[in-house]
């Protein structure tokens, strides 16, 4: 198993303080979306800085091109909100 970080971008430096409605519903069915991955077991964490800059999810997969087909099918990005970027990550230390 290999592991990928995925950043979320969101569209503007203040998204967290003038989140839309429509754009709630987006983050939402985002929300849902790596619940279920974490249901699944590929997602090992998920998080944003507190002034909501970016966020993060890691994966654990057997495959680039299943990490990113995972990317892009989250809503938030399926649905253009955020823009998503995909690194390979070297996980160090992890604790459970």
């Amino acid at each position: 198993m290999k592991h990928y970080l995925i950043m979320y971008h969101p569209p503007r430096s203040r998204f967290a303080e003038d989140i839309t409605s429509e754009e709630q519903a987006v983050v939402d069915r985002h929300f849902q979306y790596l619940t279920l991955l974490d249901s699944k077991g590929v997602l090992k964490f998920a998080g944003r800085p507190t002034n909501a800059r970016f966020g993060i999810a890691l994966l654990q997969v057997d495959s680039s091109v299943q990490a990113e087909d995972i990317m892009q099918a989250d809503p938030a990005i399926a649905e253009g909100l955020f823009r998503g970027e995909l690194l390979p990550f070297q996980v160090s230390f992890l604790s459970v």
